[in-house]
This record gives C-alpha cells, structure tokens and sequence, in this order.
C-alpha cells in the first residue's frame, strides 16, 4: 500500500483546486511562504549529485561510491527537477499539504519501487519538521537521509544519481546552493549505439540530440560553478583507469579512497535498480569491452549522420577518430 493511500488525515478541501490554479495566476503571486533552500548548516551534509548523458556510466559509477560505507545512493529519482518545480509554484500551501506533494510525486513515480522503501515513517517525520528549519531542501535532504538510514547505516553522505538531471541543474542549485557535482561523459557514439540498443530511443537523431544537450548543459553548468563545485570525468578513464579515476572522485567529495570500492559487483543486487535489463552489467567486474563498440554497432551510414550531428563537440570533447 502506498504512504498516500493510507494518509488517516484527508488534504485540505482546497489542495486539488490550488493544485488546478492556472499558470497566470500563480504568475500573479508575489511572495513564497516556504523558502527552497535551508539556512547554512541545517542539512544532514552537503549532498552530490552524479549527472550526465544516459548511457554514460552514471550507474557504474554509483555502484562504485555506493560500495563506501559513508555513502548512500539510493537507485534513479527522475522527479527532482518537477519536485522543484511543483513546489515553486505551490508553497503557499500548509506544510503538510507541501510533505503530500513532494511525497506523491517520488512514490508514485512507476520505478519507485527499485528503493524498497514505505514512505508512512518518512512522512511522519517530516510533517514535524520545526517551522524554521521547513524547507524544500530541508525535506528532501530528510528523505535521503532516510533511505541512508534504512539501506546504509552508518552512511555520513548521501547523493542522487539521475541522468535526466543534467538538463535542469539549475533547478537543483537553487535547492542546493552548496551541492557538488560529478558529470560523466562518454564517447557520444557509443552512447548512441547503447541508446538504440536499450530501446531509449528508435533513431540515431534524437539519441544524438539527448547525448548533446546532456553534455553541453552540464558542461556549460560546471563552468558557470566552478572546479570547487565541479569535476568532470569520463567513462573512458573510470574502465580503463578505476582506480586512479576513482580516487579523484573521493577526493572531490572529501572521501577517503576505498578499495573495496573495485567489487561493487559482487553485491549489485543490494543497489536496487540491478533487476531492470538495461542494468544487467552491474552484475560483472568492470569491463572496457564496451569502448569504441559504435565501429562495429553503428554501419557507415549511421556514423556519418552521427559525425554531421555531434562531430563538433566530440572534437571538443577530446574524442578521436574523427
């Protein structure tokens, strides 16, 4: 049974018809009753976030950081950014009516049941929230932390790994003034070869658009933050150099480097998100198998239309083969 179905409490009379307001009339508001972000230091810690194209090795890297034991990851939100939004737009309503709202909105997401949690004890902790500290990054900095404390005791860190986040990061800055960022990037061909392959996408020119805008958003993200709140890696290096690669992550986030980091593998089943069949390789050692698969995936005419759409940034981007 889901949290929102057994709520004793009805919502207020009102919540469905403030829900329905038009865009104009929430235009016409002039003040919010709830703030998006926490004062300093009233967050369990200062959260990161993995981002990047899909298919780009977010997942491998989350199984990897998840395997630190100051670390909780839980598996894909995809609803963050509308969160930020929804509550934008909406916190003129009563706190609890806010707690309904940020709670449906992740439980009632399809692939929410890949984080093995009910939400009834998260939401009774977060409806008493003391007034000063209610916030949306306050609230969801609880559910995080909530899902450290039922899957990862003894975790200090938690972060969000959802690719679909890299196109409204500065949604999340808003939230997370202080958050850190970790963008993956892949060889664009490659991805858009495992695109097609997943069934993501049925033609080489939307995958080719995704993997760009992910890419060039994030990227454009980082330069705007800065290195201290950014580090950009790439699939490439975290197979072909684990450990070096990982390192440089841990130390990004103030973490301390843990070998035991390498065999993510062998507990995959824990993460959660290993039973959906685009997650398959979670269950083996890292590979480079998977490097330059577009040579012999992709035939000529696929990777010409791919150069014409996407050969500018991956000359940028450092990739060869031009």
């Amino acid at each position: 049974m889901k949290l929102m179905d057994s709520i004793k409490r009805p919502l207020a009379p009102s919540l469905l018809k403030r829900l329905n307001y038009t865009a104009r009339t929430l235009g016409r508001m002039i003040f919010c009753r709830i703030p998006l972000t926490s004062p300093p230091g009233r967050l369990t810690c200062i959260p990161f976030f993995i981002v990047g194209s899909g298919r780009s090795g977010n997942t491998l890297l989350r199984a990897m950081l998840a395997q630190h034991p100051e670390v909780a990851i839980p598996p894909e939100s995809y609803v963050l950014p509308a969160v930020v939004r929804k509550f934008y737009q909406h916190n003129y309503l009563t706190w609890q009516d806010l707690v309904v709202l940020v709670t449906a909105a992740f439980e009632n997401h399809p692939l929410f049941f890949t984080w093995g949690l009910d939400l009834r004890e998260f939401y009774k902790r977060a409806i008493k929230i003391d007034r000063r500290e209610r916030s949306l990054a306050k609230l969801i900095d609880l559910l995080y932390s909530y899902y450290a404390e039922k899957k990862e005791p003894g975790a200090r860190r938690w972060g969000d790994k959802t690719p679909l986040n890299s196109l409204n990061l500065e949604r999340l800055n808003w939230v997370f003034p202080q958050a850190r960022y970790v963008h993956i990037v892949r060889d664009g061909r490659d991805v858009v070869l495992s695109y097609l392959e997943a069934g993501i996408y049925a033609d080489i020119e939307d995958a080719s658009k995704r993997w760009l805008r992910s890419v060039a958003r994030a990227g454009a993200f980082g330069t705007r933050i800065g290195r201290g709140r950014y580090l950009e890696i790439t699939y490439e290096d975290l197979v072909q150099n684990s450990e070096k690669t990982l390192e440089r992550v841990c130390s990004f986030l103030d973490l301390n480097y843990i070998p035991a980091m390498m065999d993510f593998w062998r507990s995959a089943d824990r993460l959660g998100d290993s039973v959906l069949p685009h997650h398959e390789n979670l269950k083996r050692p890292v590979t480079t198998e998977s490097i330059g698969r577009w040579r012999h995936g992709l035939d000529p005419g696929q990777q010409a239309r791919i150069k014409k759409l996407l050969g500018v940034k991956l000359r940028e981007l450092g990739y060869a083969d031009l």
